[in-house]
């Protein structure tokens, strides 16, 4: 069937939300399904919550529905419920009829048009999309037994690019336990032959703070200001040296309101809540401050702050944090650590050996971030040419979709 001849519908033409909420009984054994659980643009279900744990009125689901996620829909979350469940109410549930397969739904709205069309619709921190905001949607509508050709051409395809991106993981993983392995046999010699000493002989604390009066003294704005560091900064950092952030502030407004500007040759690490287990380490490049969420860890009179990030570099933030509901690291914990007492030329000797392994690690990370970036140019050109009548199942399909993979990467 050709695409000259599919109809063109709005989406509120051939979907309705299904509407059917209850609050779980604490005695149900359904699973329930968050946004937390499902996949950026994939729509896998890893894992599954516990409704008997919900309070709160939620979407009873069928398997099959297909569930699409509102809250910000540039995040791309939609799936089909691989079991009857409940399920957040960030989602808007539909059920497939007798105009539309629920897998051709599913990816369609998870179209690169239709994520562009709905995150347009709202501006915001939390942008939230309503139906009658994304019924209106135009697209091309096939016969079902088209669907179901189209649809079994698709995901043959994107089959094929999640095994790709499956083994990038897996090499990825193994490259950070080759870095993380030879961290630790190179920092255990330099233990074994000059021995350890407690961590806060090494290093100093230096904890962040937020102080009453701060939003209106903080500015996008870094002429002349020195940057104020959250966690999320420490994702603007390509590589070990921090000096960007989000938020800037004068010395003067930071003198006047008590905060403390550090000079730079800090490591600042993650010290409250979930960011801990991303084990970040980063340098401070720059005189700068930070809130009460990181850690400073300036290295005293010996130490250098190159080997001092090498030896953090080797500890697992997780591994040492207080372990509680919301887990942190303080003082007490730094305390428990020891560093090697090594005279400042075997600190020099271990980071120049740990920085060369380092730059085979980031060559081979690079390449792992271009197949990824290869694979989402892939997946995008594949949706769009399902879309558009342009999925055929026959061999001249790859070099269609290269052409449109390469379109789409130069327009961007």
């Amino acid at each position: 069937m050709a695409a000259s001849e599919w109809r063109a519908v709005e989406l509120g033409q051939v979907v309705e939300p299904f509407n059917r909420r209850e609050i779980p009984s604490p005695t149900t054994s359904l699973p329930y399904i968050g946004l937390e659980h499902v996949a950026s643009g994939s729509g896998a279900i890893a894992a599954h919550g516990v409704a008997s744990s919900i309070k709160s009125s939620s979407p009873l689901v069928d398997r099959g529905d297909v569930l699409y996620g509102r809250l910000r829909p540039y995040l791309n979350k939609v799936t089909i419920a691989p079991f009857d469940a409940y399920a957040s109410g960030e989602f808007i549930v539909f059920k497939p009829n007798e105009h539309v397969e629920a897998s051709y739904l599913r990816w369609l709205l998870a179209s690169h048009e239709f994520v562009s069309f709905a995150t347009s619709l709202n501006a915001g921190d939390r942008p939230r999309v309503k139906w009658n905001q994304i019924r209106p949607f135009r697209f091309g509508l096939p016969s079902l037994s088209a669907q179901r050709r189209i649809v079994d051409i698709l995901e043959a395809h994107l089959s094929r690019l999640d095994a790709g991106e499956s083994w990038l993981a897996d090499a990825e993983a193994r490259m950070r336990r080759l870095s993380i392995a030879a961290n630790r046999a190179v920092i255990g010699k330099l233990e074994h032959v000059y021995g350890v000493g407690p961590a806060l002989e090494a290093i100093e604390i230096e904890n962040g703070a937020t102080v009453a009066g701060l939003a209106d003294a903080l500015s996008a704005d870094g002429s002349g200001r020195v940057p104020y560091y959250k966690v999320g900064d420490m994702n603007l950092a390509p590589d070990r040296q921090m000096s960007m952030a989000r938020s800037y502030i004068s010395e003067r407004d930071a003198q006047s309101l008590k905060l403390h500007v550090r000079d730079p040759g800090s490591v600042l690490i993650p010290k409250r809540g979930g960011a801990i287990a991303t084990n970040k380490k980063r340098i401070v490049s720059t005189r700068a401050s930070w809130d009460m969420n990181t850690m400073g860890l300036r290295p005293r009179d010996g130490y250098s702050v190159e080997f001092i990030w090498h030896w953090l570099d080797g500890i697992d933030l997780g591994a040492i944090a207080d372990g509680s509901n919301v887990p942190q690291i303080n003082a007490r914990q730094i305390r428990s650590l020891s560093v090697p007492t090594a005279p400042s030329e075997a600190q020099e000797e271990v980071v120049q050996r740990l920085d060369k392994l380092r730059s085979v690690v980031r060559m081979g990370q690079i390449s792992v971030n271009d197949g990824r970036a290869r694979s989402k140019q892939l997946r995008r050109a594949l949706l769009a040419a399902a879309f558009s009548g342009q999925l055929t199942g026959h061999a001249s399909d790859t070099d269609r979709i290269e052409e449109m993979t390469d379109a789409s990467a130069h327009a961007s």
